[in-house]
């Protein structure tokens, strides 16, 4: 198998990560974060920092069929009315580091 492959095979064994959040009776199901929309987001963050997390959830929040929950039109109503604290700690459980191992892989 060719080193190519096997980066491959572990993107795809990463998965589709489930948060929970209570406080909008809804669970977030998102893909990991390539490099290329970490991009994307670090480039208009260099706009408006706090649009990043808003930005993150219209590009990776889906439901559990892959839809996608938000789009650009709901942005204003994200940054507006809705409370930081839960889309910051959406945003961060998207971003979060907690992907299994290697050994964990393999099991």
């Amino acid at each position: 198998m060719d080193a190519i492959d096997l980066v491959r095979e572990h993107f795809a064994a990463l998965g589709t990560r489930k948060i929970e959040v209570p406080e909008w009776k809804l669970t977030i199901h998102a893909t990991p974060v390539t490099l290329a929309e970490k991009s994307r987001l670090y480039k208009k963050s260099r706009e408006n920092d706090m649009d990043l997390l808003v930005d993150l959830l219209i590009m990776k929040a889906q439901n559990e069929k892959g839809e996608k929950l938000f789009n650009v039109d709901h942005k204003a109503t994200l940054l507006n009315k809705a409370d930081s604290n839960v889309i910051g700690r959406v945003a961060n459980a998207i971003l979060a580091d907690d992907a299994p191992k290697p050994d964990e892989l393999k099991n």
